[in-house]
């Protein structure tokens, strides 16, 4: 129960980043077109619109690089061997179980994109930039790719798999471009 109690917000928050996020193909920046130095309070229905859509569509194809399977397999072992213990051999077993009942259906795997909302608006008090916001989506983008990388199902140990969770916490940490977001929209976005 420790690794269970210890991780499982960190578990639950990657896993809710890729399901929020989505997968598709294509280049992996988020790039809206929008002049950079514009502030975002600033920017019209349709260019927040089109900011969110570059937005979903960034992660989304980041997403891409990340095999969801395996990391859904890693997920299940993690989350049986913390309520019911176990064995490495048996944490092997449940991660290649659930990885394989993932890969006979990837496109249920596949979780959906985010959809922006016809009419969305930033908050007037957010002074951050186009280029600003931009660079923040990009960095949750990695982070969140990066959470998700795995090792395979055969290679994984109890140490390892502890060793991830402690570190998989460090990449829901805000990087500095999305502190100067935080910053510059102390009403959110």
């Amino acid at each position: 129960m420790r690794l269970f109690n210890q991780h499982f917000e960190t578990l639950t928050a990657l896993v809710l980043a890729g399901a929020l996020t989505g997968c598709g193909g294509g280049s992996t920046d988020v790039d809206s077109g929008l002049p950079e130095d514009k502030p975002a309070n600033e920017l019209t229905e349709d260019e927040t619109e089109t900011l969110c859509d570059a937005y979903a569509d960034g992660v989304s194809q980041k997403l891409t690089q990340v095999d969801v399977c395996a990391f859904a397999g890693y997920f299940a072992a993690a989350l049986t061997y913390s309520l019911a213990g176990g064995d490495e051999e048996d944490l092997q077993a449940g991660c290649v179980a659930a990885r394989d009942a993932c890969d006979e259906n990837p496109e249920e795997a596949q979780p959906e994109a985010p959809e922006c909302l016809s009419g969305d608006t930033v908050q007037e008090s957010c002074e951050a930039t186009v280029g600003q916001l931009e660079d923040c989506f990009n960095d949750q983008s990695d982070a969140i790719a990066a959470g998700m990388e795995v090792p395979s199902c055969e290679s994984l140990t109890i140490d390892g798999l502890e060793e991830y969770l402690e570190n998989a916490g460090e990449q829901t940490e805000p990087t500095p471009a999305c502190e100067a977001v935080a910053e510059d929209c102390p009403d959110g976005l």
